[in-house]
């Protein structure tokens, strides 16, 4: 998406994001889109990808319990 049309190199590491979107102020809303495509983040923002993992680890301890015990 950055290469080559907002920049000639990114790594993801070491490129600064800040100088291209200054350049480029419409590339941050297509990043913030992909962004909240891609990832699992509350209304203000923060991701908590752990939260589906913990939530499946409960319904299965649940039917363990409700089945088995």
């Amino acid at each position: 998406m950055l290469v080559p049309q907002y920049t000639q190199h990114y790594e993801i590491m070491t490129t600064k994001l800040q100088p291209i979107l200054a350049a480029a102020p419409q590339l941050q809303e297509k990043i913030q889109l992909i962004i909240q495509q891609h990832f699992q983040l509350d209304k203000a923002g923060m991701e908590h990808i752990m939260d589906p993992v913990l939530q499946s680890i409960r319904q299965k301890y649940n039917f363990y319990r409700t089945n088995f015990v």
